[in-house]
């Protein structure tokens, strides 16, 4: 994995998940980290809404990722096959997957885009869900159809390369900053 062929996908990180996803906060807080890297290094970073009607908008801290055409009713995002298509064209073969819910959205788009063949990064820290087993299996699931497990702060590091990036001074603030919950 490295900038050049990666994307980033949130996946349906809206405001009616906040008392219902396990640990919902730190991986909210997570996947900003990992946007802010893949900023840093210029790699697409796009963020679909579930039904945002009744689920509400992009929680805040991610908003600026979310675009109106990117809204779905079908628990895949399979339907946004145009933009699938715009990152192959320019030469992305990688998607880092984020979001909820591990075991509807998540799991049903990871194997979509490995159908269309993607290779899929999924960083366990910037996924959740509402159920750990049904979490742990769809983790197992999606590993053993050939997701590569990681977390946040391995992507940031490899889409980094070296100590001697322009960026990864940035980077490793990233790292160092420390989830509160307050």
């Amino acid at each position: 994995m490295n900038r050049q062929n990666t994307a980033m996908l949130i996946v349906d990180v809206q405001t009616a998940f906040r008392e219902v996803v396990l640990d919902f906060d730190q991986m909210v807080w997570n996947i900003d980290r990992l946007a802010q890297a893949a900023t840093l290094f210029e790699i697409p970073v796009a963020a679909t809404q579930q039904y945002s009607k009744g689920l509400g908008t992009t929680v805040d801290q991610l908003a600026k990722y979310s675009d109106p055409q990117l809204e779905k009713l079908s628990f895949s995002c399979r339907e946004f096959d145009t933009l699938f298509e715009e990152w192959k064209r320019n030469g992305i073969s990688i998607i880092v997957v984020t979001g909820i819910e591990l075991h509807v959205c998540i799991q049903q788009t990871v194997m979509d885009l490995l159908s269309y063949g993607f290779d899929i990064y999924l960083p366990i820290d910037a996924v959740s869900g509402r159920l750990e087993l049904d979490a742990k299996i769809a983790i197992d699931r999606m590993r053993d159809a050939g997701t590569i497990v990681t977390t946040c702060e391995s992507a940031m590091f490899e889409w980094c390369d070296s100590a001697g990036d322009p960026c990864f001074k940035q980077i490793s603030e990233l790292a160092k900053q420390t989830y509160s919950k307050t």
